[in-house]
């Protein structure tokens, strides 16, 4: 066992020791914004995101195994698959081995018509099979900015972080990326961004790394650093187990319950 702060902790396994889980969220431009940004490097950028995203969640999880079920983290990645960002994004977590959660804003058949026939109609079914869950909203055409904003929500809703692939540009109406990524600052939930002007990952926006709290921040005050520098940090805040003496209590208390 070990001992901190008082605290008993037993190792041998009770089976109420959770995994460690990680959902990383994802908006970002259509295919029709992407025109001049080289895909290619654009793949690699989200795919050496994803995987530092996984190896930081590796560190916490093996710092603190005696905390859960495993040193092996189990990272979602959660998407509106929209064809663009959100389909390169979903295509570079099933390749890493991550679960791809679908949230869609209409049901299945209709929002099959947001791609063309061929192979992107094609890739957006392949993902569709892949993905371990899919939740489709009963969105209706005639009101198709409202079902694109309310989806955006239900991504967040089940996000611990967002990679927002966009461009900087504030404001495309209701459901774009910008009001997706104002929407995640004001929840106090952490942002990566790849800024397709530039084909890589220059800031995390995240009210966290600030020294006080910040009730509503927005993108214009939310405190900002560098997403490879502050990367292992964030992970830690939001995985790692609490500190609090109390909380560890109580969490030692909870680990020595047994089924009967």
């Amino acid at each position: 066992m070990i001992t901190s702060d008082s605290v008993v902790i037993a190792t041998n396994g009770s089976g109420l020791r959770p995994d460690l889980c990680l959902a990383v969220g994802v908006t970002g431009h259509r295919l029709t914004r992407l025109q001049n940004v080289d895909l290619q490097t654009l793949r690699a950028t989200i795919a050496a995101i994803l995987s530092n995203v996984h190896q930081a969640a590796k560190t916490v999880a093996t710092q603190h195994a005696v905390h859960f079920a495993s040193t092996t983290p189990k990272m979602r990645l959660v998407t509106a698959l929209a064809n663009g960002a959100d389909t390169i994004a979903a295509d570079a977590a099933l390749s890493a081995g991550w679960q791809l959660d679908a949230c869609l804003p209409f049901v299945r058949n209709e929002y099959a018509n947001d791609f063309a026939d061929g192979a992107d109609r094609e890739n957006y079914e392949q993902l569709l099979i892949r993905a371990t869950s899919t939740f489709a909203l009963n969105g209706e055409r005639h009101e198709a900015d409202a079902a694109y904003e309310a989806v955006g929500r239900v991504v967040l809703d089940q996000s611990d972080i967002l990679l927002a692939i966009w461009d900087g540009d504030v404001g495309r109406g209701r459901g774009g990326t910008a009001r997706v990524v104002a929407e995640a600052i004001g929840r106090h939930i952490p942002v990566i961004h790849i800024d397709i002007r530039l084909g890589r990952a220059t800031e995390l926006l995240w009210s966290g790394l600030a020294d006080f709290e910040i009730e509503q921040p927005t993108i214009d005050l939310v405190p900002r650093a560098d997403a490879a520098t502050v990367m292992d940090a964030v992970i830690s805040a939001l995985a790692m187990p609490p500190d609090n003496p109390v909380d560890q209590r109580m969490l030692a208390r909870f680990y020595r319950e047994r089924s009967r």
